[in-house]
């Protein structure tokens, strides 16, 4: 199950709760990644060579390789959601209220991460999306958004306001 601590092979532990992050599906796809992934290895350790006068030129620009087709992602199945979520719950991760947001509610990262607490209604279950957080050339912006979204409780899960309500007595707010 997701979110069990298990000891690898080699000794170190592994979180099982990202089991479901996408990974090429078939062997062709691997294979198209492995060898361009290969060759842009070797193409930049060549290019270093040309640049260290060693050699000539670079054998490996010669070559083309087919670039790999997009990875299709699978959206999580509710069932997938529940695991996580659960998983994130149980070991006390300081994010899962942000995971609950976005996975519940279809935030977006940003908008999380620009939630102030003036915002956020714990008695009433209302949430107001006004602002968002931005990374504009290497700063990060808190800027409103153009239109605000109010969230309100009949919108908002049960597990939406626990969340909430956890987090706030973890910031003691």
């Amino acid at each position: 199950m997701p979110g069990d601590i298990t000891n690898t092979t080699d000794g170190h532990r592994s979180d099982n709760r990202w089991q479901f992050v996408s990974v090429p599906a078939t062997a062709e796809e691997r294979t198209e990644r492995t060898a361009r992934d290969a060759w842009t290895t070797l193409r930049a350790a060549l290019n270093n060579a040309v640049r260290d006068e060693l050699l000539t030129r670079n054998p490996a620009a010669l070559l083309r390789v087919a670039k790999p087709r997009p990875r299709k992602t699978r959206p999580w199945s509710a069932d997938e959601v529940r695991q996580f979520l659960e998983s994130a719950r149980a070991e006390g991760d300081p994010l899962y209220a942000a995971y609950v947001l976005i996975l519940v509610l279809g935030l977006r990262r940003g908008e999380v991460l620009g939630l102030r607490w003036e915002d956020v209604d714990l008695t009433a279950g209302q949430l107001a999306v006004a602002y968002q957080l931005q990374r504009i050339r290497r700063q990060l912006l808190h800027r409103q958004i153009a239109v605000t979204m109010n969230i309100y409780s009949e919108a908002t899960s049960a597990a939406t306001q626990a969340a909430l309500k956890r987090l706030g007595e973890q910031f003691g707010t």
